[in-house]
């Protein structure tokens, strides 16, 4: 997995949204079967599909982990090749999950207030969008197994985000909102 130590263009960046269960665009067409030379995070990607650590849906273009074997093999690649901020903030989001899930909300509010103080410039620490981009981020890991969903309208309002079970989590959900 060194392939993944290089960053080209982003690839660092896909890598991660894998990892948090989202689908990337990448054009494969550009790849010459080649393991020793790349020109672009897509050259690394479709490699890294032929060698089978990735899955490739021809329909929609899009790349991603097929299951959580190799995404455990992404992260124990990633832990010892200065990646350490990114397994953080993935750890964190799980932990998140799983207290919003236990309706735990002493630990998500401390938690949610971390995320924000580290992600919010002062000047905007009060503004609703950028509460609501730090909960996006919060609950990056969430996206593999619920569709999440802002402004879900609940009641007399709405929630800041929901997620709703998909797959193995299918008619599970989850709302948060202030």
């Amino acid at each position: 997995m060194m392939y993944i130590a290089m960053d080209f263009d982003g690839l660092r960046q896909l890598i991660v949204d894998m990892l948090g269960g989202r689908r990337c665009s990448i054009d494969v067409e550009s790849f010459q079967n080649d393991i020793t030379s790349f020109n672009s995070a897509d050259d690394v990607v479709t490699l890294l599909i032929h060698m089978g650590y990735m899955a490739y849906d021809s329909k929609t273009k899009k790349v991603f982990i097929p299951n959580d074997e190799v995404r455990s093999a992404f992260l124990r690649a990633i832990k010892n090749d200065g990646w350490e901020e990114v397994i953080r903030a993935i750890s964190a989001s799980e932990t998140l999950l799983k207290a919003t899930l236990a309706m735990d909300e002493q630990d998500l509010a401390q938690m949610i207030q971390e995320v924000h103080m580290k992600s919010s410039s002062s000047l905007i620490y009060n503004n609703e969008i950028s509460l609501s981009s730090v909960i996006a981020l919060a609950y990056y890991s969430a996206c593999r197994d619920y569709t999440l969903v802002r402004e879900l309208p609940i009641g007399n309002g709405f929630a800041d985000k929901s997620g709703i079970g998909s797959g193995i989590k299918m008619g599970k959900y989850f709302a948060c909102w202030n």
